[in-house]
């Protein structure tokens, strides 16, 4: 047997029709079948379908192809939980909505992507490969959580073996939540992951799930006068939202968002476009590959927002901008991941404002380059990891008020240039 793979464009032309009258999910009626999805399914929302998400929990899909709009249900009195699984997620054509700009969604709305590495992959073209285990993107997703608060430095020294933090008052933090402090000193690993027990808005009192194993500098005050503008707190990071992508737990495999442009069987451009803002995306990215947790590939048309989005505990990288434009990536967080937290390359006219990068761990899965002496690693890899000298051509990259911590070779990496030399990358 011989495998073929596609070349010059795998996708289906699909026609585009008008949006219809709301169809709930819940019922059999809205189902060209007259039957409800069940458990590996292969189901498409048709051009034209305009599709209410209203079940507590579906069935393991197969694959969720969308063609028409699909939209998590948000009842004007009350929120129920929402929770989609699927193999793969393909929108096409279609349209992705949980929440609005206008409307952030409240309740708790989860996508939980199964699957392992050697299951089915979407490819769009002999170019861009999708992958699996993944929400790919060439329509539209637009996915706005419930805003929180962010980060607070330490307020005080927290021990070895501390149970308890003291942060700032008046957050939004309760039991349940997850949180991350920075490391503060030698050891880029002097890190901790921990579940919230209990919060007092009051006080700024943190009670953890377990004992800290790392010592932690904090303190009233900001260093910044006394270090050259530099806040040497521990930053202590909120990884939860109430919007959730995650991967499930199998064979050590993460999930992945990613979006593109690609041209379809008819010759026609489709262009992918992806809005986050409060989302969190957990055990996403894939073991010694490229497919970071958030990628975008060969995005060249619209404009991209990736606003108050946490990533956090994937497998290798956790966002990759590559042959894309147009990406406003604002006040997130990629911590937990391998190699580089965030990797810009070949791509135009990016900006970054206001990202932590923190946990950034060796790759202990892809060998060196032939000729490298060790394998390449940083925090933020801006247009650097395959260029050499001027870079690998990146313009208009734009980074600042950023944070990275816990990198065990660099914070930050970009191409030099000769002092004096105009430099337009």
């Amino acid at each position: 047997m011989e495998g073929i793979r596609c070349i010059g464009g795998c996708n289906k032309a699909v026609e585009a029709k008008e949006l219809g009258l709301p169809r709930y999910w819940s019922n059999p009626e809205s189902w060209s079948s007259g039957e409800l999805p069940i458990e590996g399914d292969t189901v498409e929302i048709e051009p034209g379908v305009n599709m209410i998400f209203d079940i507590a929990e579906s069935p393991v899909l197969k694959l969720l192809t969308i063609n028409g709009r699909l939209t998590f249900d948000q009842p004007e009195s009350g929120d129920v939980d929402l929770h989609l699984k699927s193999y793969h997620i393909f929108v096409n054509i279609g349209e992705l909505f949980i929440g609005s700009a206008e409307k952030p969604f409240t309740a708790n709305a989860q996508i939980t992507l199964s699957g392992e590495a050697s299951a089915d992959t979407i490819t769009y073209s002999g170019a861009i490969e999708a992958g699996n285990k993944v929400i790919s993107n060439v329509g539209t997703v637009k996915m706005y959580g419930t805003q929180r608060s962010r980060m607070s430095r330490l307020l005080s020294f927290a021990n070895k073996e501390d149970d308890f933090i003291v942060v700032d008052q008046g957050l939004d933090w309760k039991a349940g939540d997850r949180i991350f402090l920075a490391p503060t000193g030698h050891n880029p690993q002097g890190y901790d992951y921990r579940d919230i027990v209990d919060y007092s808005a009051d006080t700024g009192r943190v009670g953890l799930s377990a004992p800290l194993d790392n010592l932690h500098y904090g303190a009233p005050e900001s260093t910044a006068d006394k270090l050259s503008g530099l806040d040497r707190r521990c930053e202590v990071v909120l990884l939860t939202r109430n919007v959730r992508i995650v991967g499930e737990d199998t064979d050590g495999w993460g999930g992945q968002v990613v979006t593109s442009d690609t041209i379809d069987s008819n010759g026609d451009m489709v262009s992918g476009l992806l809005e986050m803002d409060s989302v969190e995306l957990y055990r996403c990215s894939q073991r010694d590959t490229f497919k970071a947790a958030i990628r975008f590939e060969g995005a060249m048309t619209n404009s991209h927002k990736i606003h108050n989005v946490v990533a956090h505990e994937g497998l290798a990288w956790g966002l990759y901008i590559k042959a894309s434009s147009n990406v406003d990536v604002k006040d997130s967080s990629f911590i937990g991941f391998f190699q580089t937290g965030a990797n810009i390359h070949v791509s135009n006219d990016i900006t970054i404002d206001g990202m932590f990068v923190m946990d950034v761990k060796s790759n202990t899965f892809r060998k060196p380059t032939a000729g490298m002496e060790i394998e390449k690693e940083a925090c933020v890899a801006v247009g650097s990891y395959w260029g050499s000298g001027t870079g690998d051509g990146s313009k208009n990259i734009t980074i600042k008020n950023s944070i990275a911590a816990g990198c065990v070779y660099a914070g930050f990496v970009a191409p030099g240039h000769a002092c004096g030399e105009s430099a337009t990358q």
